[in-house]
């Protein structure tokens, strides 16, 4: 990545320039808004994901009078049809937020503080734990239309990319001493090789990337094989 001017990375973080604030990626604002739209995600994503429960709950079954097969078929099937679609929008919201944030703090990379770009990571790994969480709901539907899986999937996989080198840059730079520094800064330091470590989000990482490898192959996987997996869970 070039600047047009070189950032300032002195010797000493205690020289680097005082980071002026940037409320539209560290405002209350903006943090708010992602809790609150990862919050109802979530919510509307849980009653298709429980589904898959109610089988292992015969008291609950007569309460809601589904004991007979066929109403149970229908009950699942109206609640698919009332929160699939609103769980749907959520969760390209969520997909494309976090891509929306991390193209920010990677356009801005001469001028962005280190403080401000792990807040970048922070709220797109947020938004790519909701994604994920959010598939699972949407298996059956990305089954029937089979393009626009193979569309997410491609940006679910641009999106990892661009977590895992944001993820990399707050790994080397995670010292409170530098947060004032430009990102760029350490794009100079890893050619340098003068490399530092973060614990917490390499073990961010690893899970993330685990679960991004498993929501993969439950989109993909066939519809037999799922219903093969529920029963044997069951």
């Amino acid at each position: 990545m070039f600047c047009h001017a070189p950032p300032k990375c002195p010797g000493s973080p205690r020289n680097c320039d005082d980071d002026q604030a940037l409320p539209d990626i560290a405002g209350i604002g903006v943090v708010w808004s992602f809790g609150i739209t990862a919050a109802i995600t979530v919510v509307f994503a849980m009653p298709i994901t429980l589904l898959s429960l109610l089988d292992l709950f015969p008291s609950l079954q007569n309460r809601l009078n589904l004991s007979d097969p066929s109403k149970k078929e229908n009950f699942k099937q109206r609640l698919k049809d009332s929160v699939e679609h609103i769980t749907l929008g959520l969760s390209d919201q969520q997909l494309i937020t976090g891509l929306a944030i991390l193209t920010i703090g990677y356009t801005r990379h001469c001028t962005i503080s280190s403080r401000h770009f792990w807040i970048v990571f922070d709220l797109s790994f947020f938004s790519a734990v909701t994604h994920l969480a959010s598939l699972l709901a949407l298996r059956s539907y990305f089954s029937r239309y089979p393009r626009l899986r193979d569309f997410r999937g491609f940006l679910m996989l641009c999106n990892y990319i661009m977590l895992l080198v944001a993820a990399i840059l707050t790994f080397r730079d995670y010292s409170p001493a530098r947060r004032k520094c430009p990102i760029q800064c350490t794009f100079d330091r890893i050619r340098g090789k003068q490399l530092g470590a973060s614990v917490m989000y390499t073990v961010q990482m690893v899970l993330l990337t685990l679960v991004f490898v498993w929501q993969l192959v439950m989109m993909y996987m066939k519809d037999d094989a799922w219903e093969l997996r529920h029963e044997t869970i069951l």
